[in-house]
């Protein structure tokens, strides 16, 4: 096969793949109703009424600057959708096209200058779908995945011109490229607090290594210094919101000591939880990449590891990014969803210190290796994806029962809820619909069906699968 016909067969397969993973994810987003902050959302937060317009995203944000969280760019997203299309085809489609790119801006940061490998694009979303903390939350959820999957694919669509510029210095320096890439970095830096936060770290060490890489060759460029100034404000007025003091206002008051035993608490948990799988599959190549440079030719002289002096830089950045990411939230309270973008960049740092890995010849342990990660991760996902889909089902059923009872001239709604037990499902974790009409959650249910009221009169109780039961295990053993 010549050149030409390999290419064209890489191209062709990676396609396949993308289509397949895109088909794969719009149905993870399909089998995921509405939940929770959706229809809060679907709101004015101003005035508690249903939004008709632009003007009442406006309002609505900012008495959400002043009451919520200063997260102004992924909330405004939110609710603009959600009023003109709600959550259908519209907002379906954009959130598996997000998945798409997050995936393969992780390949490109971590296999710069090379041609697209369908089997190893293939890995970063199945890497993805098993590692995700949250899963159901951060990836299919609306609000949630605006949150978390769109903040950090910005975040690393940023880093990806930062990482390509530090590996090729002559490119974008347009003024034309300048302009454009300014929103970006406004919407990167004031997306969400750990990952925005972990943004402007990388960006000072990203100028850091540049500087000192090129000291002799190269001006300091003008982008790096426009971007991180327009991320940086973006960043301050996220923070700075009134309604970070005024949330903490309204919980009792813990001393310093306490709060800060607390959150650790809370860092170390996730760090156990999420990340230390991924940094144990980290540490694992490290060593094999080096065991490989010592006993070459002894045991194998199919791969080779060929440690890029600046590609093991970029590695370590994104390792101590997503330490970073984590420790941070000692600041504010940590829960699963927030783990997103610290277990991104630590997949980030997996995937750029594999791509020092070569295969100068087919290997078959190799490719049996890969064969059984693709499997036990590909078998993970679709057991995911019949979970979600039971639970739609459960969820279609109770919804139809709601409708008939509304049609039937019953104001008062008596609902059954299903309790999720899988990680793929939105709700798991979530607030759920309440035997008490008054219940907040409660109320917005019923203004947004144009109820009079609705309330839980039972409970159904789902089993989670014997495949999740057998990867909790699994990892409670290695990472207990």
């Amino acid at each position: 096969m010549d050149l030409r016909q390999k290419k064209t067969r890489n191209i062709a397969w990676t396609v396949a793949i993308v289509l397949a993973v895109f088909v794969l994810t719009l149905f993870f987003n399909i089998y995921t109703p509405m939940t929770v902050d959706d229809y809060y959302y679907s709101f004015n937060f101003a005035n508690a009424e249903r939004l008709s317009g632009i003007a009442d995203v406006a309002q609505s944000m900012q008495r959400h600057y002043h009451t919520v969280n200063g997260r102004l760019i992924p909330h405004s997203i939110v609710q603009t959708v959600l009023m003109y299309f709600g959550k259908g085809a519209v907002a379906n489609t954009l959130n598996s096209l997000m998945f798409i790119a997050l995936g393969y801006l992780i390949y490109k940061i971590a296999n710069t200058d090379k041609e697209v490998s369908p089997v190893r694009l293939l890995l970063i979303y199945l890497l993805l779908y098993t590692f995700s903390p949250a899963i159901g939350q951060t990836l299919f959820w609306f609000d949630g995945s605006v949150n978390y999957l769109w903040g950090t694919t910005a975040i690393l669509a940023m880093l990806y011109f930062y990482n390509d510029k530090f590996f090729h210095p002559g490119k974008y320096s347009s003024p034309w490229f300048l302009l454009a890439s300014l929103p970006l970095a406004f919407l990167a830096g004031g997306w969400s607090e750990n990952g925005s936060s972990t943004l402007l770290m990388l960006q000072v060490l990203y100028m850091a290594l540049y500087a000192w890489t090129y000291r002799k060759e190269q001006k300091f460029p003008l982008f790096y210094a426009l971007s991180f100034v327009t991320s940086f404000v973006s960043w301050l007025l996220m923070l700075t919101a009134p309604a970070n003091a005024y949330r903490r206002s309204r919980f009792p008051q813990m001393g310093k000591r306490e709060m800060l035993s607390m959150r650790l608490n809370d860092c170390f948990k996730m760090l156990r939880q999420y990340l230390y799988p991924i940094l144990a599959m980290l540490f694992a190549l490290l060593i094999l990449g080096l065991f490989i440079t010592a006993f070459k030719n002894r045991f194998t002289n199919k791969i080779s590891f060929v440690p890029e002096k600046n590609r093991l830089f970029v590695s370590f950045l994104f390792l101590l990014a997503s330490m970073v990411a984590n420790f941070v939230m000692v600041a504010a309270p940590y829960g699963p969803r927030s783990a997103f973008s610290p277990t991104v960049f630590l997949i980030v740092s997996l995937c750029t210190l594999a791509s020092c890995f070569r295969m100068e010849k087919t290997s078959v342990l190799c490719c049996l290796l890969t064969v059984m990660l693709i499997l036990c991760m590909g078998v993970y996902t679709a057991d995911g994806l019949r979970s979600t889909k039971v639970y739609y089902d459960n969820y279609k059923t109770v919804e139809a029962d709601m409708y008939q009872q509304k049609e039937a001239g019953i104001e008062d709604i008596k609902a059954t809820v299903v309790v999720p037990s899988s990680p793929f499902t939105a709700t798991y974790g979530l607030e759920l619909l309440s035997p008490n009409p008054e219940q907040e959650f409660n109320v917005y249910v019923s203004k947004f069906h144009e109820l009079h009221s609705i309330a839980a009169s039972d409970y159904i109780e789902t089993h989670s699968s014997v495949i999740q039961r057998l990867k909790e295990k699994v990892f409670d053993w290695m990472f207990p």
